[in-house]
């Protein structure tokens, strides 16, 4: 089955469930019937603007609207929006640290393991900043130069995944007067972020060694960045 197909039965399914007829649905949209009637017969792809109206007029759920919106070839930029009941989850993954992050590096949640080994984060604009203009990441990292070539082979990744992103662009422009950052950034070939620990004195006056990676997910703009280690 065509991804138009798909969404055919997307919208029919969505329309039936709201007790919409055809007629009832272009009307709530400011569409015409006949599009509704193409778009569920599989024979018109809505464009950009036409899926939101849809996902509004159904009342789609935020997962609902995103694969919506994917079925029509397009994605959602949500700036990070978490999941739902993100800061349960975090906690959940106690005592290993996480936290949902943005494109751009802001810490939208964090669990309290998080919180307790990077401190002063709220302070500040995103956890890159925290790394290299906070007093204090420099007490609690032990091998701060090797975190910044993690930090700087995640830049340069992010950067190649969305090289028009705004929030990147004044990220990287506000480090680069930093000596230690701009000679890592020149290098050629950037360091794979997963070959760098961080190695972290914790407020108990114990060392931690962490495996800090971020994971994507698929259906929002932000990601899980989450350390694993042992003491």
């Amino acid at each position: 089955m065509s991804d138009a197909n798909y969404l055919a039965v997307l919208v029919k399914g969505a329309r039936e469930r709201a007790g919409m007829t055809q007629r009832g649905l272009a009307d709530a949209m400011g569409y015409s019937e006949a599009l509704i009637q193409k778009i569920e017969l599989g024979t018109r792809m809505p464009g950009l603007k036409a899926l939101a109206a849809l996902a509004t007029a159904l009342e789609l759920s935020p997962w609902e609207s995103r694969y919506l919106h994917l079925l029509g070839g397009r994605t959602m930029h949500d700036s990070g929006t978490p999941p739902p009941n993100i800061e349960g989850y975090l906690e959940s993954l106690m005592p290993h640290p996480a936290a949902w992050i943005t494109p751009g590096w802001t810490i939208v949640h964090a669990n309290s393991e998080f919180q307790q080994l990077f401190p002063g984060l709220w302070m500040t604009p995103n956890f890159i900043h925290w790394h290299y203009h906070s007093v204090k990441s420099r007490k609690v990292i032990d091998n701060w130069e090797q975190t910044s070539e993690w930090c700087v082979g995640w830049l340069r990744w992010s950067l190649a995944a969305n090289p028009k992103d705004p929030a990147l662009t004044r990220i990287i422009n506000s480090l680069m007067p930093i000596s230690v950052f701009q000679r890592q950034w020149q290098q050629p070939i950037p360091i794979d972020p997963d070959t760098r620990a961080w190695v972290i004195n914790d407020s108990g006056g114990t060392v931690q060694i962490l495996d800090m990676r971020t994971w994507h997910n698929p259906q929002s703009s932000g990601s899980l960045l989450l350390g694993v280690g042992s003491r």
